[in-house]
């Protein structure tokens, strides 16, 4: 039985008119030719932009919470609250705008994203106070995941037969952006001595991107579908979440959030616990997120069976947390969070690739439940990992947090695999 909804579906021509063709088929490009593919190009490398700008911002915010604490006299508990409020806003709004994004086309919710986003920055920035600067944060955390959610579902508008390659593509320019951002950052709290200069220079660059946006030829690339009206009062969403499939890789995403936020969240203290040098601790995390790039960079020429090659990265993951928990010396360290860097690398762009070769009719639906799952991964495992740092001396025990969702992950992959052969064998039959 089928596990999509059954809707009407429109193709999104950007005129209102209907276009006669089956469901599924692919629609050409207006101005075929030269000018399609250079349109497209531009497109690809425009979003790519974007993630690259997204990243820099997220680790920007990591590096200057800090600041803000001193600024304003905050204790630990006030500065976490305005990180996890950040996460909050995007956990809610991929799932709370997908099926929007579906319905009424991508360009109007990319440009929701980017006011929402500008607002919440100028909100931290001419805020006097704490709940002011964290309802800005919460604002650009909304707007963060509306841009995640959006974004990859135009990469795979565009390009649909390579989800897999333009999707780890993007996230390599977001690990791009999350390495050079702490840097940024730095020189600009050395130049200024204040942190609403990291939050101005982020206001700038999301200004021209912006008037590039309302620029854009896009959407003259189609989309393949739109939502035009459901045979039913439910919602699509809804419907969607009866999906097995559909919940098996939500639950592969929120134990990946989980592993990724509980691993690069206590890098630092960790490292911090075995090595009082500050460079050993930027270097760890640095480590990390270059090894992911690499890894998203390999990955997007691998053309295996996506929950093949989640299930080989969760084993790389699991590899490098072996070794670093038996190891107590520096250097081997640094190391093993290359390793697990490694193996985080591609599992997030993979399996939302998966997610849209599955359900290619509701990409943007999909997506939005995905990143809302994965959101909510993200924000549990480190309160879980911080309650065991409050009742234990070692980091060890903390950074063990990680083997159950590793080992859910790895598991969930069987399954999905097993469904794909079985799906394969029936269509040969």
């Amino acid at each position: 039985m089928s596990t999509q909804p059954h809707v009407r579906l429109i193709p999104a021509t950007g005129s209102g008119k209907r276009l006669s063709r089956k469901r599924g088929e692919a629609i050409p490009m207006r101005n075929a030719g030269g000018a399609a593919v250079k349109q497209k190009k531009t497109t690809i490398a425009y979003l790519f932009a974007v993630f690259l700008f997204l990243g820099l911002y997220f680790s920007m915010l990591q590096r200057v919470v800090g600041e803000i604490g001193l600024k304003y006299g905050l204790k630990n508990t006030a500065l976490g609250l305005i990180i996890t409020m950040t996460f909050v806003g995007f956990t809610i709004s991929p799932i709370l705008t997908g099926e929007a994004t579906d319905r009424f086309g991508r360009r109007p919710v990319v440009t929701l994203a980017f006011a929402g986003m500008l607002a919440g920055f100028a909100l931290a920035l001419l805020s006097r106070s704490a709940v002011g600067i964290g309802a800005g944060f919460f604002i650009s955390g909304l707007a963060f995941g509306i841009f995640e959610m959006t974004l990859s579902s135009i990469l795979t508008d565009i390009d649909p037969e390579n989800a897999n390659k333009v999707l780890n593509h993007s996230r390599l320019f977001y690990a791009l952006g999350t390495i050079a951002g702490p840097f940024v950052a730095m020189g600009l709290l050395e130049l200024f001595r204040d942190w609403t200069a990291v939050m101005a220079l982020n206001i700038a660059l999301l200004v021209v991107l912006f008037a590039i946006f309302l620029r854009l030829s896009y959407p003259l690339p189609v989309y393949p579908n739109r939502i035009e009206k459901t045979e039913t009062r439910q919602p699509v969403t809804l419907r969607l979440l009866r999906s097995g499939v559909l919940l098996l890789l939500s639950c592969s995403l929120m134990m990946y959030f989980a592993v990724e936020a509980g691993l690069t969240f206590y890098v630092s203290r960790y490292i911090g616990a075995i090595s009082q040098n500050t460079l050993h601790i930027t270097l760890a995390l640095s480590v990390f997120w270059l090894f992911a790039a690499a890894g998203r960079l390999i990955a997007a020429r691998i053309r295996s069976n996506p929950h093949l090659l989640v299930g080989v990265l969760t084993l790389i993951t699991t590899v490098g947390l072996a070794i670093c928990l038996s190891t107590g010396g520096v250097a081997l360290s640094i190391v093993s969070f290359g390793v697990m860097g490694l193996g985080c690398s591609a599992v997030y762009p993979t399996l939302l690739a998966a997610g849209s070769r599955k359900f290619p009719h509701y990409q943007a639906t999909v997506f939005g439940i995905l990143m809302s799952f994965g959101g909510l991964g993200g924000i549990l495992l480190p309160l879980v990992m911080g309650s065991i740092a409050d009742v234990t001396t070692s980091m060890k025990p903390v950074l063990a947090a990680c083997i159950v969702p590793l080992v859910i992950i790895f598991a969930l992959q069987i399954v999905l695999w097993s469904k794909d052969r079985r799906a394969e064998k029936t269509t040969r039959l």
